[in-house]
């Protein structure tokens, strides 16, 4: 879907691995089925792509 777009939004690399490492731990995370664990884990490596893909989504306006 496209909506409306949302310019210069500062999604940070600490923004997502704190909220990263608030997630409960949980058998399953949404429809991909990783692991809460295996992403809290992950936050390090995977915080600033994305926080990118957040950002670039944002300002596209496009949501899936």
């Amino acid at each position: 879907m496209v909506f409306a777009k949302i310019i210069n939004i500062p999604i940070t690399k600490a923004e997502i691995t704190c909220s990263g490492s608030s997630l409960k731990n949980k058998n399953l995370s949404g429809c991909v089925g990783l692991s809460n664990q295996i992403l809290k884990m992950c936050g390090d490596y995977i915080g600033r792509p994305l926080a990118h893909i957040l950002r670039m989504s944002l300002t596209v306006g496009i949501y899936v």
